[in-house]
């Protein structure tokens, strides 16, 4: 709500007294109750809080606790409450959150404008935030009264569909602070005494005098949003035992009914108990207490219950202290709604046969469970589980075990009670229900595997259960461990948001993920087998043994990913798979790394894993895993995995662990040379130079930190690098361990002319920038060696001409991987050049380079299929069309005129790039064309690539006609606007046009579209190929302001000021790329 700040004390002054004479305090309302509390923001939740009082007095304030339903009666006692606090002088600042249910009925969001105005962000899923005075917010509160208030009579929406959240800073009244001790209880906040603070602690607000706020633009720096984490539940005071989880789910009312039995003990003395607990009402709590050493038991019922911080945990008040050792079982009733946000239990809603049914589906990775249910909901609390579901029946209900009771209990209901789980972490549980039946497998072993689906699809997977029982069968033998499963069921959801959910014995997969289909965009076989082989090794690395905490998860994550692909390609062999993995993985990883400045940072919310996973933290664990089990051997990093399995085998524990199996098998600190790569950002560049000064030749080597803004470290940043590399005369791969800033390696058997190769395979997380000696011989060479090894001799802060002799180099490709890179690499240095004089020399030198590598996979797709050639195809039509290839640009006219007039197909793979090579070359009653079929087809999944089209015109009219439909608001989704801006910087007018529209228009598209990842591909896309005579004081002021940019869009627009210093730089060598091309026959403009 507010943003934080260092707190400054005038000069002259003491800082602690000063801070003293200033002390603050955060009042916080929200729909049902508000709470006072100082120095914290708390968002409070529940009708009855007694304890709210406290705090209230101390403060001095109106204690005015509403309790009524009516929303509308509740904000105007809230703004009795601001305005009182207004007239006494003691209000500060305020600020506001309101939500809103996202209705297509409900013109809401004009309703929000009217009370808010055009200075409010408008966010995804209708969140509005506003900061405001406190006479303001008074007039505020008022207004949306009204709104409210005609909202819910005119449109019928229940109450409860709108929340809102207010709060006020006011003056502190000078109380003494052992009110605070108590009332710190309430929210479990630990207190600080305002004397021991320091004077330039972060608080959330600028330094105020006499109750106002520094205009915005007088900050020095923008404000930036407070990340508010879920504050982990310490493991050292309760220690679970088992959960006995009952349910009863009423599909068709989106609501559920539960009851939670959690017995545990308390490892600590304590006067309450925590749980995680989001969005349920716990209507009852009791316990039953059973003292160590003593006789009987004690049960106390209707114990009160409190939220915690920001409402994602519960506090049982006890009525007295537990001591230590004493047993416990808590008994909480509670009820839930059945969300559509993927979160705890959701609905998926779907069409069979023409009817719609209702899927219900849990979410429990990541700290979901806690929406379902109460619980220890962290990875460091293990318990074994019982579930008992009620639930109608047509529904069949699978869970994490066999089912080991069905009975009905009438009004079309059964009860289905499931087996006891082994000690599992919640985020291991799963449970479905939905209308399926199976297919069924029994191996060897008599284990039961059974593959669900809908009634009408579920036959399709029999193939794929055949390969799960198979790859089951392998993973036991690798890991040397089995589980003790008796079934293992797969699951096809239709509709469903992820690819595949992996749980204990249970496994989510999205409908025909794993069909193999021979149809153009159908998944082959061994994509099949990949994906089995990566959900199913989630089993043992994630259920059986668990990360310790949320921060390890993309090492986990790697892990996983690493060894399931390692078996896929032993048995389901493929020559595509590591140029693969180098094309999607290796080289966006290096990309991210560079542009982000990623680093492993500590997780405290599991819910910021998504947001984490923007950034590609996955990439280098996985190729840490590839360099060490190529320099420690296969067996003993197998060897190493299996006494971690064996060890920690249902326990929660750090991957630290297998690193030190690792050195205590090798001798080799792997724990270090991992701790090192994983928390530095960027990679290392190896600057490669050949000694030839003492009778035996010399590799020297240098290591910098790349990062694409140019800045480098030395010895801050100094990594431990497994070189991997290889010579003309070696006879295998060799290795070397490189712990120096600079190193070099005598090179036996090694003469002038011979090539070398750094980086062998292409399996390390970094790139080398070889000398000139070497990288002539290397170029000579390319064809000695394999397409991953091709790949990856590109370095950084390489010269254009010399990159452009690399390319030429590879004139005969016919690697898909390599060629997707050169088609790519052409398109960017085409819209760098774009501007240059030599820009149409350059397009014709791609032509000729690219057009006779398309020519031969041709339009149409051949079998038998592959990916990458799929990847490689799209890559170079998209070059081509860029280029302005004739046969390329006539073609995509024959078929795009067949298409309007006779209705034949476009091969849907090259459709979008077809539809642009006709308005990219047209008229403007081209665009018209593709703007009337963009109507005609609304509801068609891909028809926003028909605005993508119109946008690669270098047609002004065409463009401005083309936003003027924007704005009058005939897009049939909003995401759509990113799709107007993905072309159009390719060309000089486009360029321009999305340039000056985006800083013309930027804070309405702010407004608009918020933080949404289509937003994200927006400006992205729009400010493409940017440079130097763009970015001027214009863009900090203009882009970089507290009122105009979020923070979630700085870390965007930064990483654009850098492309565009690059491009600048790129820009700059025109001339010299000039003479080059001329030298090879290109001669005139």
């Amino acid at each position: 709500m507010a943003g934080q700040e260092a707190y400054e004390p005038e000069e002259g002054s003491n800082g602690i007294e000063s801070f003293r004479e200033n002390f603050l305090a955060i009042a916080c309302f929200t729909s049902d109750v508000f709470l006072w509390f100082t120095n914290q923001v708390v968002c409070f939740r529940g009708l009855c809080a007694p304890e709210a009082i406290e705090p209230a007095k101390f403060f001095n304030l109106p204690c005015k606790i509403c309790t009524c339903s009516n929303i509308v009666s509740r904000l105007k006692a809230y703004s009795e409450v601001v305005k009182d606090l207004s007239q006494q002088g003691r209000l500060i600042a305020s600020a506001m959150s309101v939500k809103g249910v996202k209705r297509s009925d409900i013109p809401f969001e004009r309703y929000m404008m009217e009370v808010f105005g055009s200075s409010s962000s408008i966010r995804d899923r209708y969140r509005l935030h506003s900061d405001a005075l406190g006479a303001d917010l008074g007039s505020i509160l008022q207004r949306l009264i009204i709104v409210l208030g005609h909202v819910c009579d005119k449109n019928s929406i229940s109450h409860s569909a709108v929340t809102f959240d207010v709060m006020v800073l006011v003056k502190d009244s000078g109380q003494p602070p052992s009110v605070l001790q108590k009332c710190s209880r309430v929210t479990n906040f630990p207190f600080v005494s305002p004397s021991v603070i320091e004077p330039f602690g972060t608080l959330a607000l600028d330094r105020l005098k006499d109750g106002e706020r520094r205009p915005p633009a007088t900050r020095r720096e923008p404000l930036k949003c407070p990340k508010v984490h879920a504050v982990p539940i310490a493991p050292t005071t309760w220690e679970p035992i088992h959960s006995s989880i009952k349910l009863a789910i009423f599909p068709s009312l989106y609501a559920f009914l539960g009851k939670a039995v959690i017995s545990f003990k308390f490892v600590s003395a304590a006067k309450f108990i925590r749980l995680n607990s989001d969005d349920i009402r716990v209507r009852r709590a009791s316990i039953t207490l059973e003292p160590p050493g003593r006789l009987g038991c004690t049960k106390k019922s209707n114990l009160p219950t409190t939220f915690g911080e920001g409402s994602r945990n519960i506090v049982i008040d006890l009525p007295e202290s537990v001591q230590v050792g004493t047993s416990g079982k808590l008994t909480l009733w509670f009820t839930g709604k059945i969300n559509d946000r993927g979160e705890g239990l959701h609905r998926i809603l779907y069409n069979c046969q023409g009817q719609e049914k209702i899927a219900i589906v849990s979410n429990f990775n990541k700290g979901y469970a806690r929406f379902a249910f109460p619980c220890w909901d962290e990875l460091t609390f293990r318990s074994t589980y019982e579930f008992i579901v009620d639930i109608p029946e047509n529904y069949t209900v699978i869970s994490n075990m066999k089912a080991v009771n069905v009975v009905p209990i009438g009004n079309g209901f059964k009860s289905v009670q499931f087996a006891h789980t082994p000690k599992l972490p919640t985020c291991a549980l799963g449970l479905i229900a939905m209308e399926a039946n199976y297919v069924e497998r029994v191996s060897p072993g008599g284990m039961t595997f059974r593959f669900y689906g809908m009634p009408s699809s579920y036959k399709r997977n029999t193939a794929a259960l055949d390969i799960i029982v198979k790859v089951y069968g392998m993973l036991e033998e690798y890991f040397a461990y089995r589980i003790g499963l008796e079934k293992l069921d797969y699951v096809s959801v239709p509709d469903f948001n992820e690819c595949a959910s992996e749980f204990y014995g249970l496994i989510l997969a999205c409908e025909n993920y794993l069909v193999a289909e021979n149809s153009e965009d159908g998944r082959t076989e061994r994509e099949v087998y990949v994906s089995i082989a990566h959900e199913l090794t989630r089993l043992w690395l994630g259920a059986v043994v668990s990360p310790q905490s949320w921060n390890e998860f993309f090492i986990h994550d790697a892990l996983c990913t690493y060894i399931g692909d390692k078996l896929a390609n032993i048995h389901c062999p493929s020559r595509e798979f590591e140029v693969f993995t180098a094309l999607c993985d290796t080289n966006k990883g290096l990309i991210m790394d560079a542009s982000r400045h990623t680093k492993i940072e500590t997780i405290r919310n599991p819910i910021d894993i998504d947001i984490y996973r923007t950034v590609n933290l996955f990439a280098k664990p996985y190729h840490m895993l590839v360099l060490l089990e190529r320099f420690l051997g296969d067996e003993l990093f197998r060897n190493a995995i299996r006494s971690f399995i064996y060890e920690y085998a249902y326990k929660s524990i750090s991957l630290s662990q297998i690193w030190r199996w690792m050195t205590s098998l090798s001798g080799y600190d792997v724990e270090s040379i991992v701790s090192a790569w994983l928390s530095k950002p960027g990679f290392p560049l190896l600057c490669a130079e050949i000694d030839w000064s003492k009778p035996t030749a010399v590799l020297r080597l240098k290591q910098t930190r790349f990062i694409e803004d140019g800045t480098n470290g030395l010895k801050e940043f100094c990594w431990a690098i497994i070189v991997m590399y290889s010579h003309k005369n070696a006879k295998a791969p060799l290795f070397h361990l490189m712990t120096k800033q600079e190193d070099e390696i005598v090179l036996s058997n090694f003469n002038r002319g011979d090539w070398l190769k750094l980086n062998w395979d292409f399996k390390g997380f970094y790139r080398v920038s070889y000398g000139i000696e070497l990288r002539r011989v290397l170029f000579k060479s390319l064809q000695c060696f394999g397409d991953t090894n091709r790949m990856s001799v590109r370095a950084c802060r390489t010269k254009v001409v010399a990159y452009l002799e690399l390319l030429e180099a590879f004139a005969e490709e016919t690697c898909p991987g390599m060629l997707s890179l050169m088609a790519t690499s052409a398109v960017e240095l085409m819209g760098t050049f774009q501007f240059a004089p030599m820009y149409k020399r350059l397009r014709r030198f791609f032509r000729k380079l690219l057009y006779p590598m398309f020519h031969t996979y041709g339009w149409k797709p051949k079998e038998p299929r592959s990916y990458l050639e799929k990847i490689a195809r799209f890559s170079l039509l998209s070059a081509l069309v860029e280029c302005g290839d004739e046969i390329v640009v006539q073609f995509s006219r024959e078929m795009f005129d067949a298409f309007v007039k006779y209705q034949v197909p476009i091969i849907s793979q090259l459709r979008p790039l077809v539809l642009c090579a006709v308005c990219r070359y047209g008229d403007e009653a081209d665009a018209d064309t593709m703007l009337r079929l963009y109507k005609e087809n609304a509801e068609e999944p891909n028809s926003s690539e028909y605005l993508a089209a119109i946008g690669y015109t270098p047609i002004l009219s065409v463009l401005e006609n083309l936003l003027k439909f924007y704005e009058g608001g005939n897009l049939t989704s909003k995401s759509h606007i990113a799709s107007i801006f993905e072309y159009m910087p390719r060309t000089v007018v486009g360029h321009k046009f999305a340039w000056c529209y985006v800083k013309t228009h930027w804070k309405e598209l702010i407004q608009t579209h918020g933080n949404t990842l289509y937003f994200d591909k927006l400006v992205r896309q729009a400010l493409t190929n940017v440079h130097g005579e763009m970015i001027d004081w214009d863009f900090d002021d203009g882009f970089s302001s507290p009122d105009d940019v979020e923070p979630y869009l700085r870390a965007r627009l930064r990483s654009i000021q850098v492309r565009s210093r690059i491009n600048t730089q790129v820009l700059a060598q025109h001339v010299e790329v000039g003479q080059w091309l001329q030298s090879r026959g290109f001669k005139g403009h």
